[in-house]
């Protein structure tokens, strides 16, 4: 089984059973580039749904159409989102307030954070702390 697909833009890997997706430094996420992430992250799972810990530290923006393509169905469980600034979590609360993912989805500025919260059995997991770090949209 194939555990990684990189290309200019992205790296995908299956590492302890949760799919990771990193962006590189600039990319500008295209709906093709998310119909190959969807592709690779298909193989990956082999037919099982995963965790999935999305890395956005880099990415310089996100099409219309990207944000679109990313709310079709995927071989998921649920998605940790990770950034570092205001600017990437309004990217993700602006995606959260107009789809309806079909897996819990949250935002975190911690790696470690959202790895936790990645292998929290479902139902075990706490609230949301109020301060943001956790924002979810099930």
């Amino acid at each position: 089984m194939r555990n990684q697909a990189v290309d200019r833009e992205r790296a995908v890997e299956l590492r302890g059973g949760i799919v990771h997706l990193r962006w590189t430094r600039g990319a500008v996420v295209t709906e093709a580039d998310v119909r190959d992430v969807m592709a690779d992250v298909s193989v990956l799972c082999s037919g099982r749904r995963r965790p999935l810990l999305v890395d956005m530290h880099w990415m310089e923006g996100l099409g219309s159409k990207a944000r679109d393509a990313f709310a079709g169905r995927w071989p998921l469980t649920r998605v940790a989102v990770v950034g570092t600034s205001p600017v990437d979590h309004v990217i993700l609360v602006f995606y959260l307030a107009r789809h309806r993912p079909a897996c819990p989805t949250r935002f975190f500025t911690s790696a470690t954070d959202a790895m936790a919260w990645l292998k929290t059995p479902a139902g075990a997991e706490k609230r949301p702390p109020a301060s943001g770090a956790g924002k979810s949209r099930a």
